[in-house]
């Protein structure tokens, strides 16, 4: 039985109003993710399982921005922005998970999400100075959970807001990501993988929120909409994420899988709706279900027996060019084996001499030791 440690390698520098208009509707522009194991464990990324399985599911962009002040094109035309935030729940019971050949999770057994990928396209016609992606992690205990309110098959979760910074409250973690030119996407779509290492207890959910915050000068009335034309002559920096819209409403009641939204057409401070406390739940408006395209990478695959610390040693994590790895219980195998998060068998690309591993000609990601139990 293979024991393993999942270490994380950075190489190199790498007014809601109900009549609101949608962003506009886009094509799927991206590889979708494949499942191949028989036994869960995976990405996981319930909005892309509807879109592939094909069921009524359209996908839309959405342009992030802490002001409502500035402007993009939506389906009636020309609108403040109303997101600065978007999130998605993960829930790992849904029965739907077989449509994407990805089984569902036991509920009796705790989980890790090792880590999460943010899909995005990033405009930086501003190179002053890097913007800012905050993303905050929530377990289902800070969390409010709905379950099935409206007795029509929706449940919802909902962690707290705190409207003054524009960020959520009593998250578990979070990590900040400065965008700089590394990360401009002006063409087709990019991910950003970042590694949370959270562990999960049996039957309960988690979210992140992911919320951006500029750190360029902007104005009253400025068009940020890079889809537009004639295109703005004050351009200034856009960050989009995506959501899929199931107009089928697949619902799953006591299922919280639905995505996190900070919406409104007014700023913040200013909002005398009530919504100032709460990220609300994209179920709430539009009379469709959408789902962040946000996908988790969950590590639990049966057979697969975490290490402990008193197994392994590795250091320095993260890892730029050597790692190296320290067995302390003799009763394991010496052959070391890297796999990416996916279960692809990467040693090849590695050098490997003792116990030390000369990572250099890896991709920036997540990896994992794995050896043989003698």
């Amino acid at each position: 039985m293979k024991k393993q440690l999942l270490f994380s390698l950075f190489i190199a520098g790498i007014n809601i109003c109900w009549s609101q208009s949608t962003e506009a509707k886009v094509k799927f522009n991206r590889t979708s993710q494949e499942q191949s194991k028989a036994v869960y464990g995976g990405w996981y990324n319930y909005g892309e399982m509807l879109f592939n399985a094909d069921y009524n599911v359209d996908y839309y962009r959405n342009h992030l921005f802490p002001d409502s002040t500035v402007y993009v094109e939506f389906s009636s035309g020309m609108g403040p922005v109303w997101k600065h935030s978007m999130g998605q729940v993960f829930d790992p019971v849904a029965e739907n998970w077989v449509l994407q050949n990805t089984v569902p999770m036991d509920v009796t057994d705790a989980y890790t999400v090792d880590s999460i990928r943010i899909w995005y396209q990033y405009f930086r016609p501003q190179t002053g100075a890097p913007d800012t992606l905050r993303v905050q992690v929530y377990n289902s205990d800070v969390m409010n959970g709905y379950l099935d309110p409206w007795a029509d098959g929706k449940s919802y979760m909902v962690p707290e807001y705190d409207y003054l910074t524009n960020q959520g409250v009593n998250a578990v973690s979070e990590y900040e990501i400065l965008l700089d030119d590394q990360h401009i996407a002006n063409v087709e779509q990019l991910s950003i993988d970042i590694p949370i290492n959270y562990n999960v207890g049996a039957g309960k959910q988690m979210a992140v929120t992911v919320t951006y915050f500029p750190g360029n000068p902007y104005n009253v009335g400025d068009t940020i909409d890079q889809f537009i034309a004639p295109i703005s002559t004050n351009q200034i920096n856009a960050f989009l994420m995506y959501d899929y819209y199931d107009s089928d409403m697949n619902y799953e009641t006591g299922f919280y899988n639905h995505g996190l939204l900070t919406q409104t057409s007014q700023r913040y401070d200013e909002n005398t709706n009530g919504w100032n406390g709460t990220f609300y739940p994209a179920i709430a408006y539009f009379d469709v279900i959408a789902h962040s395209d946000i996908a988790f990478h969950i590590v639990g695959t049966a057979g697969i027996e975490e290490a402990s610390l008193s197994d392994f040693n590795i250091f320095p994590n993260p890892a730029q060019d050597d790692l190296n790895i320290v067995l302390n219980d003799k009763s394991v195998s010496n052959t070391i084996r890297i796999f990416d998060v996916l279960g692809k068998d990467v040693t090849s690309l590695v050098s490997i001499v003792n116990n030390t591993v000369n990572v250099s000609g890896l991709d920036n990601g997540n990896y994992f030791v794995a050896n043989e139990v003698s």
